[in-house]
């Protein structure tokens, strides 16, 4: 085990033992919504997540929620309802099918629609050339420096880290609901104003036509968002903005800057316990872990 991952744990552990999460589980989230957020868990351990979740919440899909919310009428969601998503669309989200089968759980899935069905892949795993932070430079600088290191957001390689058409496909006729995380995950707020309105229009209108779904939704890209991108959102025909500020949900979250609950791809059991309460990101913050 790395030592982060060991603080992780140990932290976890500690927080667990002072009830601080049961408290808030059983008390504070009970009248609120929480959304969580995945990007590529291991299928087992989605299995013990998932074994956990829709025991302690209940699972409602994102869809319920808006249209409660848009309606003003959260009472009817059960207490303690919980929406599980994906960003981003990696080719791993597929293996877990068969333990979404087995749940029959509401998932929501994020797509970057140029990414979907080709061998382009994610701009983050070529970073690790770089000595900057390349989510806090403009987009071009970006894209430049990728360049310099051998990255090309048009090339086709040789493996695959999104999903294709047929597997999309087939996570829609499981029940999935697939919408947009934007065409290829720029920072929006570091981008010209065409590219932003581009990203956030197109994704939308090409994810319609290619699937035949209604995308209403946009988890915006790394959760950066400024008040144009949500102009453009609603320009667009989204009719909500799903955020990773963190937080839980109710009648006066704002519905373009829905709070969201990251969990760890390898979060055990006790990490997941305390991280989906919150208690963890707060924690975490403070300690930089």
């Amino acid at each position: 085990m790395k030592k982060i991952d060991m603080l992780r744990e140990i932290m976890a552990l500690l927080l667990r033992a002072t009830m601080i999460p049961l408290i808030i589980r059983e008390m504070f989230q009970k009248r609120k919504v929480t959304i969580i957020l995945y990007h590529k868990i291991p299928a087992p351990l989605f299995r013990e997540h998932l074994a956990y979740l829709t025991k302690h919440y209940s699972i409602v899909s994102l869809d319920e929620f808006i249209l409660a919310k848009n309606t003003a009428d959260m009472k009817t969601l059960p207490p303690k309802s919980l929406v599980i998503t994906f960003d981003d669309g990696a080719k791993e989200t597929y293996m877990l099918r068969d333990v979404i089968r087995e749940y029959t759980v509401p998932v929501t899935m994020f797509l970057c629609s140029e990414l979907v069905d080709t061998k382009r892949h994610f701009w983050w795993n070529h970073d690790e050339k770089i000595g900057v932070d390349l989510k806090k430079v403009e987009d071009s600088q970006r894209l430049r420096l990728l360049w310099e290191v051998g990255y090309d957001d048009q090339r086709e390689y040789g493996t695959t880290q999104a999903l294709s058409n047929v597997e999309v496909a087939e996570l829609i006729h499981l029940g999935c609901s697939f919408q947009s995380h934007s065409l290829t995950h720029p920072i929006l707020p570091m981008c010209s104003d065409s590219k932003a309105e581009n990203e956030i229009t197109k994704s939308k209108t090409d994810l319609e036509r290619k699937f035949g779904i209604r995308v209403d939704y946009l988890s915006y890209p790394n959760g950066d968002y400024c008040l144009r991108d949500i102009d453009i959102c609603k320009k667009a025909g989204y009719i909500a903005g799903i955020t990773t500020d963190l937080g839980f949900n109710d009648i006066r979250t704002d519905i373009f800057r829905l709070k969201r609950i990251g969990i760890y791809d390898n979060a055990s059991g006790n990490q997941l316990a305390v991280r989906v309460t919150g208690v963890w990101g707060y924690v975490r913050r403070i300690l930089k872990l």
